[in-house]
């Protein structure tokens, strides 16, 4: 297979915060098919809300994130995973953020009822 190229390069990216250097001199390419989270705030609220909307048309949305406020916000069923694995499925009204949080990490088991067979 052929080395794909870049949709987008940044080279030599600097900057400074005051006297502090955050990026120095930095590279960065962009491929076809990768995605970035580097929106704002108010980015990720237009997102969210045309998730929403997509979601009242009917049209099925799978959005994969470690915000867990967005996730139980929008979504009508979580798939969490643990090490590259599915561990199980989970109704985002019948459990916290904290509950998927340690399911995902391992602190706790998820009841026999959310494991996926």
């Amino acid at each position: 297979m052929p080395a794909q190229t870049p949709i987008f390069q940044a080279k030599n990216l600097v900057k400074r915060y005051g006297r502090v250097t955050a990026l120095d001199h930095c590279n960065f390419e962009l491929y076809s098919g990768e995605v970035l989270a580097v929106i704002g705030v108010k980015e990720s609220r237009r997102v969210l809300e045309l998730i929403l909307e997509m979601k009242a048309r009917g049209i099925p949305i799978v959005l994969i994130s470690h915000n867990m406020p967005h996730v139980f916000e929008v979504a009508d069923r979580i798939h969490i995973h643990r090490l590259g694995k599915r561990l199980c499925v989970i109704q985002p009204d019948d459990y916290t953020m904290s509950d998927a949080v340690a399911f995902m990490t391992g602190a706790k088991e998820p009841p026999q009822l959310a494991q996926v067979v």
